[in-house]
Formats: C-alpha cells, sequence, structure tokens
C-alpha cells in the first residue's frame, strides 16, 4: 500500500504515479490531496492510483475502507495479469504442438499411399521422417512436464 501525497515539495503526486506502479505493480496507491479536484481524481486513477481521497474526508474509517479496497483490487489486478500470462502461454503452446502433429498428419497420409503402392523404398523413408516428426513433440512435452513440476515444487515452498 503506497499513500501518495498530490503536493509534494519537488513535484506532485501525479509525477510520480506511474513510476510508482511500474516499480511496485502489487501496490495499491492512494493520492491524497487537500484540495477535493474531480479532474486530479481522474487523473490520478488513470495513471494508476487505486484510490483517491481528499485529506478532509481521511478517518479511521475512511482509511480502514481504502487498505481493504485496495488490497482486492490490487490482487485482482494481479490475477488478471497472471491470467493474461498463462493465455498467452497457451497460445505459444498450442502452436508449438500443432506444427509438429501437422507434420505427422502429413507423413502419414504419404505413408499410406506408399503402403496402397507397395512402394518398400518410400515407405521405409516416410516411416524415418515421422519417427524423427515425433521427436520435436516429445522434446516439447518433457519440457512442459518438468515446468509444471518446477511450479508446483515452488508453490509448495511458498505455501504457508
Amino acid at each position: 500500500m503506497i499513500f501518495l501525497d498530490q503536493r509534494m515539495p519537488d513535484g506532485d503526486g501525479l509525477s510520480v504515479l506511474e513510476p510508482l506502479a511500474e516499480k511496485w505493480p502489487r501496490a495499491a496507491i492512494f493520492l491524497m490531496t487537500g484540495q477535493a479536484d474531480d479532474v486530479v481524481a481522474k487523473s490520478a486513477i488513470l495513471l494508476g492510483a487505486t484510490d483517491y481521497i481528499p485529506k478532509r474526508s481521511i478517518s479511521r474509517n475512511a482509511v480502514e475502507r481504502l487498505l481493504k479496497t485496495g488490497r482486492d483490487a490490487a490482487e485482482m489486478r494481479w490475477k488478471v495479469e497472471q491470467q493474461q500470462e498463462i493465455l498467452t502461454f497457451a497460445h505459444v503452446l498450442v502452436h508449438d504442438f500443432r506444427a509438429p502433429i501437422v507434420q505427422a498428419n502429413s507423413i502419414t497420409e504419404l505413408l499410406e499411399e506408399s503402403i496402397n503402392d507397395g512402394d518398400q523404398d518410400a515407405i521405409q523413408t516416410e516411416l524415418a521422417l515421422l519417427h524423427k516428426s515425433t521427436g520435436p513433440m516429445s522434446e516439447l512435452i518433457d519440457s512442459l512436464s518438468s515446468h509444471i513440476r518446477n511450479d508446483r515444487a515452488a508453490e509448495m515452498e511458498v505455501s504457508p
């Protein structure tokens, strides 16, 4: 949680909001000001503040509300970012799996034609190509399996 004053000796809170949000992306940032100003409030939210509060509205209840909603908002933002990373990973994974499968399907069609034609040389060549095309798929599966094991081990270490 970061409580940031709009008025500072060497500048203003709006000018440091973005750098703070970039440096601490999981933080909830609250901008406080002595002036109730809708333009400043809107700018603060657009620049990464979780909430805005005029100083005259600060009370124990207001701070407790800010802390609760700020924590909830920061957690939700973090979860959304994690989900986006997972979806990106899944998209790459689907692409990487599709290429060897398409290749194996094409070789299988050629192999079927060679079997129907009784061409033993072509059958041997295509079987070798089919075997070779399964290597990258196997490597992808091994890599994914290793990644999953490492993630689970890290989760277990972090859990209280």
